[in-house]
Formats: structure tokens, sequence, C-alpha cells
């Protein structure tokens, strides 16, 4: 359905944060992209999302070239980015963070359904629809966010690092959304610093360990894979990030 094709990118005239980065998105599946911080996860969605453009390679969804697109083309193709941190607008309530979402051409003539279906997955949502967006706790926005993405009736949605701050219990409850909204249809990419559980869910995995990718497989088998725990993901699967403190 998308793929990424030998792609490098970078900030400004400096090193490439992505060299030769290449990774398929099947239609309805789940796919995870893994690594350490500052190995350009959040940049690979950016360059898919328009915001940034590759110095070599491309990227397709089916026969059309998403790099050559700017952001609001991308997202009128099917394309939802959810962003690290919420980057919810905090003095506007909820419905209207919501209504935010649906400016693409084939999600506006459905804006009072898709609320519905939001509040249908949240029902918490339907009853602070009137509340300031800043008032919220962590796991609130967050449901909001995921919510904003789904307004425009994407195809295929992003999530980037969607557990980060949250309580545990929060956690497994995003990570339950998360395969309902692949289970109604939708492929998911899916970057998170939650290794484990990202890996549970997930049909195939991707790792990225500076600018590269390093490995790939079905999520159980890297999980299983005791070269991988070790010496690449050892951190993140012995510390699964359910232990910290988190705003829920």
């Amino acid at each position: 359905m998308l793929s990424v094709d030998g792609i490098d990118v970078a900030y400004g005239v400096g090193f490439p944060t992505l060299r030769n980065v290449s990774l398929r998105l099947p239609e309805g599946e789940i796919i995870a992209l893994v690594g350490s911080n500052g190995a350009g996860k959040t940049t690979l969605l950016n360059t898919i999302s328009g915001l940034l453009r590759p110095s070599r390679g491309g990227i397709r969804l089916r026969d059309t070239p998403l790099h050559l697109l700017p952001p609001h083309e991308v997202a009128e193709l099917g394309i939802a980015h959810v962003p690290e941190g919420r980057k919810l607008f905090p003095m506007m309530t909820v419905e209207e963070n919501l209504h935010m979402g649906a400016y693409t051409r084939r999600s506006r003539p459905h804006l009072a359904a898709m609320i519905e279906s939001v509040y249908d997955l949240f029902p918490v949502l339907r009853d602070r629809r009137r509340q300031y967006a800043r008032t919220l706790s962590g796991g609130e926005q967050q449901m909001v966010a995921i919510g904003r993405g789904l307004m425009s009736m994407p195809e295929i949605i992003m999530f980037d690092e969607p557990s980060l701050g949250l309580a545990p219990l929060i956690v497994r409850e995003m990570f339950e959304v998360i395969k309902r909204v692949n289970a109604e249809g939708k492929t998911v990419f899916l970057v998170e610093q939650n290794v484990r559980f990202a890996l549970g869910i997930c049909h195939y995995a991707y790792i990225l360990e500076q600018g590269q990718i390093i490995g790939s497989g079905k999520g159980q088998d890297l999980l299983n894979d005791e070269f991988i725990q070790t010496s690449i993901l050892g951190t993140g699967l012995s510390n699964s990030g359910m232990d910290s403190q988190a705003d829920a």
C-alpha cells in the first residue's frame, strides 16, 4: 500500500538523519517502528506526512509519489499523523479540536457521524466535549489527539509515541484502541518507545538505529530473538515503560 524506498533525509545541510531507509506498510496491518531516542523515527513520520523532503529516494502510496506533495495533499490522500506530544489546541474545547481533524474533502460531509464514532471509541470525551483541552488529563488529551486523527477518515494512521507519559492502565487502553482501529480496517504505522507492547500487537516491525534500518521481522519473532533482546532492544524489552510515574 505504502512504500518507502531508499530515502535519505537531512535537516538543513547536515549529515543525513535517515540513510537509505526502506520499508513497506501493507494494507490492513499494524507495522511497528522501534529504536532508541534520536534514531530518526519521528523524522521518518514527518517525511511521510510531507513536512520534510527526502534528498534521495522516494515514498509512494500505491502509484502516487508522496515525497513530491505538500502535507495537506498527503492528508487528502488518506494519511493521518497523530504526533508525539499530542499537539492539541489548549484553548479550544475537545469538540473544537476534533473538528480540526475533519478538514479533508473526504471527511467534511461526514463530520457529525465521525464525531459520534470518536465518542463511541472514547465515551469520556462525550462528557468532556465542552472542556478546554488544557484542562484534560494526559490520557484524555491523547484520546483527543487520536480522535482528531480519525476525524479525517484516513486509510493509514501513524502514531508517534502514543504511550509517552501515560500511566500503565492508560497505556494498555491506548494499545487496545490501536488494535480496534486496525480491526476496523485501517493500516497502522506505530512508532513506540514501549517496545514490548509494540512488538506484541504488530504484524511486522522494523528496527531503526542511527538513521538506518538494521533489522526487521514479525513482532513475536523479534520479541523471542536473543540477539535483538540483548544487543539492540535490551533496554526497551527489560523496561517496558510501565514502571515510571505518569500522567493518567
